[in-house]
């Protein structure tokens, strides 16, 4: 029998932007557009913008890890992966996730692909299809 999701913890993180890299150089004006009303503007500096990290525990001790893109609720996401427990690993495809697609579903693709990574005992680039470069 395969091992199940036993525990989902929400963590949100802000992380700093650091001068030079992803357009923050100009760290004094917005660097991220959220809605406004019905109009999208830039209205947030990019790293005052909270991420999800979520933190999975299954049956056997196995902890994997995912994170999400910045501004996605913690409630969503929790929400989300009320879904996860009590599943099997092994019925849980990275793909093929059992919920809607959404600005939350990388957290969850990512935290699948850890997962498995950790059971099966193989790096994640293996699931994917192999290394792209060595270093």
């Amino acid at each position: 029998m395969s091992d199940q999701l036993e525990r989902l913890t929400i963590h949100t993180v802000k992380v700093p932007a650091r001068r030079g890299s992803i357009n923050s150089g100009h760290l004094d004006h917005p660097l991220h557009k959220m809605s406004d009303g019905l109009n999208a503007a830039w209205t947030q500096q990019f790293d005052a913008v909270h991420k999800c990290m979520l933190v999975a525990e299954t049956r056997n001790g196995l902890t994997a890890y995912g994170e999400s893109l910045r501004g996605v609720s913690p409630d969503h996401v929790m929400a989300l992966g009320e879904r996860f427990i009590g599943r099997s690993i092994d019925s849980l495809g990275w793909r093929t996730l059992p919920m809607p697609r959404s600005r939350a579903h990388d957290a969850f693709e990512l935290l699948v692909l850890d997962l498995l990574g950790k059971a099966w005992g193989v790096p994640v680039h293996q699931i994917l299809g192999g290394a792209v470069r060595e270093q």
